[in-house]
């Protein structure tokens, strides 16, 4: 098509195609998981949950400076 024209493009008796109006190629993989999340919407709290549990803590950093500072620095070459 032409931009801002309804017509399609014609060279003789065919049609041509344009190929950035196909449609958007999705996976498998991508199709499963967003149908399972539009099946199960309560999967995305419990795994906000879960990374709350296992990444999101409080940090002291009174405890790291100490264990920076008792930490041996690594020997050059560890192979016997």
């Amino acid at each position: 098509m032409f931009p801002g024209s309804s017509q399609p493009r014609r060279s003789g008796d065919q049609t041509k195609v344009d190929i950035m109006a196909r449609k958007p190629y999705v996976s498998d993989t991508t199709s499963f998981i967003r149908d399972f999340l539009n099946k199960h919407p309560d999967v995305v709290e419990k795994q906000r949950a879960a990374r709350s549990t296992w990444w999101d803590r409080p940090q002291n950093l009174d405890q790291r400076k100490k264990f920076d500072e008792a930490r041996e620095p690594k020997k050059p070459y560890e192979y016997y």
